[in-house]
């Protein structure tokens, strides 16, 4: 019964695998490290001002996260790329305003809705408003071509 149970337990891990590594890190400076050795990893990154007691913004940041990873990090027959993920609280300004400020997002705009940063080899954009799930699709598909 216990074989059972493992083999069981063994097939449901396999089944949920996603094509995503969450990035375990202290401070922005670690990811920023991450980012200039250049390692063929794309990376995508959600910027995002804790909401505090505001609960619009909380709704809207969870939404754009939920989408974020149904539409795009989880795994896809069709796309085998594995992609390093990170949550970053632009609130934290000791801990990750360097990397704020070096990949250019909006403090600004982080009120309204997060922001979404997708690099490869130096190369990506910051990506937030309304089309954002469909510009961050296009910058993956774009960076994930052979350079020229």
């Amino acid at each position: 019964m216990r074989v059972v149970l493992a083999l069981l337990a063994v097939i449901c891990l396999v089944g949920t695998a996603v094509a995503y590594t969450k990035i375990q890190y202290n401070n922005g400076d670690e990811i920023l490290r991450m980012l200039q050795l250049y390692d063929g990893k794309t990376y995508v990154m959600f910027f995002y001002d804790a909401p505090g007691a505001n609960r619009d913004l909380r709704t809207i940041n969870d939404y754009y996260k939920d989408r974020l990873k149904s539409e795009i990090l989880e795994p896809n027959p069709d796309e085998p790329t594995e992609y390093m993920y990170a949550e970053i609280d632009a609130t934290d300004y000791y801990g990750n305003g360097y990397l704020v400020d070096r990949l250019n997002v909006t403090r600004d705009s982080l009120k309204e809705k997060p922001n979404i940063v997708v690099m490869k080899d130096g190369k990506g954009n910051v990506i937030y408003g309304p089309t954002a799930m469909n510009s961050v699709q296009t910058s993956l598909e774009k960076l994930s071509q052979p350079p020229e």
